[in-house]
């Protein structure tokens, strides 16, 4: 988003307003107080909501996978497999919260764009590892769908968006460095 230039000098300014130095002095307490609320935000937080997750369901009689618990809890169960419960607070927040940080707080778009990747392919590596989507889909009458294909549907889908998120990053990429080959992008 605010890409550095170096200067001859060796100094970095930013590239839309000249006037404003990058990595001074200043500017690394900035960063430090960043990387911590990134560290809150995409480690910390989630933990804190697998912990409550825990005592909530140990000060109930009732256990994680209670019916009474799913419906109080039901975003957690909607869309994933009753064992993954946790992985909206603790795999896709973070994963979000550190797309957002790369792309907002690396120094070059060549940066943003290598760490935004290297991210999605360790969630993309999570999600192929423990595949969360639920997979026991039934028809109307209740009766679960025989086809495997269309169980785990929505597993494989993902697999699509993961790869689709990393294609276009890289043809954003190739777009602006290609343009800023002309100059039509300043």
């Amino acid at each position: 988003i605010w890409d550095c230039i170096e200067l001859e000098d060796g100094s970095h300014v930013l590239e839309v307003a000249p006037d404003i130095v990058c990595f001074d002095g200043g500017s690394w307490a900035g960063f430090a107080f960043l990387s911590l609320v990134l560290i809150l935000c995409s480690s910390l937080f989630p933990l804190v909501i697998l912990r409550e997750l825990h005592v909530y369901a140990q000060n109930t009689w009732d256990s994680i996978d209670d019916e009474d618990t799913k419906t109080i809890l039901g975003f957690l169960y909607l869309k994933y497999k009753d064992d993954y419960y946790w992985w909206e607070p603790c795999v896709e927040m973070p994963k979000k919260w550190l797309i957002v940080f790369w792309a907002t707080f690396m120094p070059t778009g060549e940066t943003q764009a290598a760490m935004e990747i290297v991210t999605l392919c360790l969630f993309w590596g999570l999600h192929a590892r423990y595949a969360p989507f639920k997979d026991d889909w039934c028809d109307s009458e209740g009766h679960l769908i025989a086809s495997s294909q269309m169980q785990n549907l929505e597993n494989k889908l993902q697999h699509w968006m993961y790869a689709a998120e990393i294609l276009m990053i890289l043809d954003m990429l190739i777009f602006f460095e290609l343009a800023d080959d002309v100059g039509d992008v300043g």
